[in-house]
């Protein structure tokens, strides 16, 4: 083989592989691990306003099938208009009470 990479006759891509393990063998393990746990850190703080918003919209759509599926009689005994379970269920009616 005429490659650059046929290094030990491996393939062409032995010599990239082989100084990627040079590299990674150079580096302390504890570094490895430190940016790895900042990596997670860092995942876990964008994925938790993210899983926040899922948990409310997923008590909304519950909360708004459960008031779209009374009757209008139910829903005036409670003090509601059909017109207002879409607003109540989104929580938009909570921000007129603050």
């Amino acid at each position: 083989m005429n490659s650059r990479y046929s290094a030990g006759g491996a393939g062409h891509f032995a010599a990239p592989f082989v100084a990627w393990m040079v590299v990674v063998a150079h580096r302390p393990l504890s570094r490895i691990i430190d940016v790895l746990d900042a990596f997670v850190t860092a995942l876990r703080a964008l994925a938790s306003p993210v899983d926040a918003w899922r948990g409310r919209r997923r008590r909304s759509a519950r909360d708004y099938c459960e008031l779209a599926n009374m009757s209008d009689r139910e829903l005036h005994d409670i003090g509601v208009s059909r017109a207002s379970v879409r607003a109540i269920a989104d929580e938009d009616w909570a921000r007129d009470w603050r």
